[in-house]
């Protein structure tokens, strides 16, 4: 489905009550989200309250804040919808920051010790302590 047609029709079936329609719109549409529209489409989503959308096209502006940022499309967006997204990525960045000073503090994992094998005392040729499974007719070893 073309992007263009699938945010008109979004439109259409926010309008008309149409939720089968506008999901079906809302998942051609979050396959189409890019770095230069997603802000567009975050403000469409929000205009139609089409909550997956919106949700994702927010998730989608977090893992690339940084070049979302620098498109004239970010500049543009209403002020209340600026304004969470900036509150969200200053949140995410504090997560982050004290994640890594929690790594930082923790010490490093040690490896632990496996056990050596026990030798059998009087077996011949050095053989190994086993887990024998069985009667003691046909036990074996494991």
């Amino acid at each position: 489905m073309d992007v263009a047609f699938a945010l008109d029709l979004l439109a259409i079936a926010d309008q008309f009550l149409v939720s089968a329609l506008k999901r079906a719109c809302e998942k051609a549409i979050k396959a189409s989200i890019t770095i230069e529209n997603v802000s567009f489409m975050l403000l469409t989503a929000d205009e139609r309250q089409a909550l997956a959308l919106r949700r994702k096209c927010f998730d989608f502006m977090m893992r690339h804040f940084d070049e979302v940022i620098a498109t004239e499309a970010f500049s543009s967006l209403p002020q209340t919808l600026l304004h969470e997204v900036l509150v969200s990525a200053s949140q995410r960045k504090a997560q982050r920051q004290q994640q890594q000073q929690q790594q930082q503090q923790q010490p490093p994992l040690q490896p632990s010790p496996v056990p050596a094998a026990v030798p059998v005392a009087g077996a011949e040729g050095g053989a190994v302590l086993g887990v024998g499974i069985g009667t003691s007719d046909n036990a074996l070893d494991v």
